[in-house]
C-alpha cells in the first residue's frame, strides 16, 4: 500500500516557545485578560493549540493564574507576582 500524499497539509507547527513569550509580553501590558481576547490576532486552530499549551506551562510555572467559572465561561488568565525576571524555558531547544 502507498504512502498517503500529505504534501497538501500545512504541516508548519507553531512554536510553543514563541506562544510563552507572547503570552508573557501581552500580560505585562494588560496584567488580567481572557484567553479569547489575548488569543483574537491568531488565525489557525493549531495556533490556538500552541498558546493553550502556553497558557498551562505558565500556570504550572506560577507565572499566570488562569480560572474559569464553569466550561461556558471565559478562561481569565492573570499575571501573578513572580512573572517578573528570566525565565528558562525546558521548550527553548
Amino acid at each position: 500500500m502507498a504512502e498517503p500524499d500529505l504534501d497538501h497539509l500545512d504541516l508548519e507547527l507553531p512554536s510553543v516557545s514563541e506562544a510563552i513569550a507572547d503570552l508573557r509580553r501581552r500580560l505585562d501590558a494588560e496584567i488580567e485578560t481572557d484567553f479569547d481576547r489575548i488569543t483574537a490576532h491568531l488565525s489557525r486552530p493549531i495556533e490556538l493549540v500552541a498558546y493553550f499549551l502556553a497558557v498551562l506551562e505558565l500556570a504550572r510555572w506560577g507565572l499566570v493564574e488562569a480560572r474559569q467559572a464553569d466550561h461556558h465561561a471565559p478562561i481569565v488568565l492573570r499575571r501573578t507576582a513572580a512573572a517578573a525576571g528570566t525565565l528558562l524555558s525546558e521548550w527553548d531547544a
